[in-house]
């Protein structure tokens, strides 16, 4: 039986129709019901396409690649070769996860080349296999319409042939519905020749009928058998507007109809009545079908709306803040969790769905990209920072051997300093290279420790001796102001720098304690501060100046040395106060400050100055005696 492959959706394009029924006033009424155009809007067409593509990608998309691969290959083994659709439906699915595969990979930082993909290569296997099936069937079904439109052509000449004879009505009806049984039981012919070839059928038909006088008794019956395939037909249209399977319902309304076509006539005055039956159990089919698809609709515009949403979520993040690996790492989370989000929503429709799709894969492209770069950034930071601690490494394990005590020690000091400064290296050298740093420091402290231990002893030997000349000067300081007490004074002075360091942690009570007492006597024998400080270093010098001229230049060029630090320092507290604005909210206090210092400090150099004229004097006093 020939199945037309458009079958109607539009209840009014039934033969039933007024409009059809009154261009057939004067033909017979079984012919009607075999003039009806096989069409199918376009729309329905369309939405029965992407509901059922919808249908299989919801059921394919919780597949993995290997299952999606699987369950295609079965479907290929099939007895019945799969729809194109179907097999598109299983590709665009294994791509999708193949893509969501590569964008997560892609995430990680790799240098090396990446495998071939065999899964893929499987895909392009069963794709290829099918094609050449489809194409096997195409080739053989047009060859089967081909056949199909012969074999029908051939009973529309035996009809013909038949309608001409002479022979008796009752051999022609004979002949007549063997004809019309083997035309129902040919298949499918050619799309391009159903309209035309129905048509003709249709008239032959109608000719059949119109043949000498029928029966009121013969009519009857067809009429009578016509009704009941129709009433049944009725039957399962309204039961299946209880369908909830609306699509399912759409779908098998098709075949309903197709069947209603191959139907002959029932009697005139019951055609109306049964046509309107059907009629409204189509109506009522095909609303719920649109209602579906309305209501589809809206909730992909709803899940639009839903993911533009989070596009414009995406778009908005600002990166320019992102300055250190725990805050990109935060940020990173919050982006995963909106991707996390895009997938549980929705589909969109079609003609949305790539843009929208490509519009929030570029907002998330744009984001992983400045990571991408900033963790570039880092890495060749670190790996500056590494260079740099590994110079000072090597510079560490150089002087670990060193016996330069002072020299070593201050320079390693300043490594350590400087190692404070440089930011983090790879966390794969990270304790390496600080071990070796620590090592190296350490040998050398433990052997200045242990080489030092004699300095130690001195060190707590010279504590006694300015002890003992605080105690001197307390009792010279108890004394009352007599002749020699200056003489006795400078004696002390001369003796106090004549003993070396200290302990480190006791130098500075120890001078404090012997600043105060100089001073107090110095008060107490009434001597300027300045003359104070420079009788102390001029009784310092009467014992460099035994050691010979040459450790009286060294003490001059030591003085010069701290005389031009100190006017370098003085030029600095000048500049910055002609800089500083006395207007902002800690000016005046500042500037107070800057000048105090800077009054110091020109006192200071005034009694530098005097000190190396003295030390000049000192010189040329030998320079005489020579």
């Amino acid at each position: 039986m020939e199945n037309p492959t458009n079958p109607l959706t539009d209840p009014m394009a039934q033969p039933e129709s007024e409009e059809l029924q009154s261009a057939a006033i004067d033909q017979s009424p079984e012919v009607q019901s075999h003039e009806v155009a096989d069409s199918t809007p376009l729309e329905s067409k369309s939405k029965l396409a992407e509901d059922s593509k919808t249908d299989v990608s919801v059921r394919l998309a919780d597949m993995s690649e290997l299952e999606l691969l699987d369950a295609l290959a079965t479907l290929l083994q099939s007895e019945e070769l799969p729809r194109r659709k179907d097999v598109d439906a299983y590709k665009s699915a294994f791509y999708k996860k193949k893509q969501a595969r590569s964008e997560q990979s892609a995430d990680e930082a790799t240098s090396t080349m990446a495998e071939p993909d065999l899964n893929e290569e499987r895909l392009k296997d069963l794709l290829r296999s099918f094609q050449e099936l489809n194409q096997s069937r195409i080739e053989s079904l047009q060859k089967e319409r081909e056949t199909n439109l012969a074999l029908k052509e051939s009973l529309l000449q035996q009809l013909r042939d038949l309608l001409d004879s002479n022979e008796e009505f009752g051999k022609i009806s004979l002949v007549f519905h063997e004809i019309r049984k083997s035309w129902k039981e040919a298949g499918p012919v050619p799309e391009t020749n159903v309209t035309d070839i129905t048509k003709e059928y249709n008239n032959l038909v109608e000719r059949f009928y119109d043949l000498k006088q029928i029966t009121d008794e013969f009519r009857a019956y067809d009429f009578k058998k016509n009704l009941e395939a129709k009433e049944e037909l009725i039957s399962q249209a309204e039961t299946l507007t209880q369908d909830v399977d609306v699509i399912h319902a759409f779908r098998a309304l098709q075949d309903l109809h197709h069947q209603w076509r191959e139907l002959g006539p029932v009697a005139r005055e019951l055609r109306e009545e049964i046509w309107a039956k059907f009629k409204a159990a189509s109506t009522t089919i095909n609303k719920r079908y649109q209602d579906h698809f309305e209501t589809q609709k809206q909730r992909e515009q709803e899940n639009l709306d839903a993911k533009t949403r989070l596009c414009e979520e995406m778009e908005a993040i600002d990166t320019s803040g992102l300055n250190s690996l725990p805050k990109w790492d935060e940020q990173t989370k919050a982006v995963l969790e909106i991707q996390a989000r895009w997938k549980t929503i929705g589909y969109v429709r079609r003609s949305d769905n790539e843009k929208i799709y490509e519009r929030f894969r570029a907002a998330c492209d744009e984001y992983f990209n400045k990571k991408t770069a900033f963790f570039k950034g880092k890495r060749e930071e670190l790996a500056a920072n590494y260079r740099k601690k590994l110079a000072m490494v090597e510079e560490a394990e150089a002087l670990q051997e060193s016996s330069e005590w002072k020299e070593t020690a201050a320079r390693l000091a300043q490594l350590q300093k400087d190692w404070k400064t440089i930011g983090a290296v790879p966390h794969k050298y990270s304790d390496e290279i600080w071990k070796r740093f620590t090592t190296a420091c350490d040998a050398f402290f433990k052997r200045k420790k242990t080489e030092q231990g004699d300095a130690r002893s001195e060190e707590r030997e010279n504590l006694k001796s300015k002890k003992s000349i605080i105690a001197e000067l307390e009792a010279l300081d108890a004394e009352e102001v007599a002749e020699g007490i200056v003489d006795k004074l400078n004696a002390l002075m001369v003796k106090w720098n004549a003993v070396g360091f200290v302990p480190f942690r006791d130098k500075d009570a120890i001078n404090k304690t012997y600043r105060k007492l100089i001073d107090g006597l110095y008060d107490k024998l009434n001597i300027e501060r300045s003359n104070r400080r420079l009788e102390g270093y001029n009784a310092s010098l009467e014992q460099i100046e035994g050691g010979g001229r040459g450790q009286l230049f060294d003490e001059r060029d030591r003085m010069n040395r701290i005389l031009d630090r100190m006017r370098n320092e003085l030029q600095t507290y000048t500049n910055n106060l002609g800089f500083l604005n006395v207007a902002s909210k800690n000016g005046n206090s500042l500037m107070r400050e800057m000048e105090r210092k800077q009054e110091k400090l020109q006192e200071d150099i005034r009694l530098m100055v005097e000190k190396i004229k003295l030390i000049d004097n000192k010189i040329r006093e030998a320079d005489s005696k020579d």
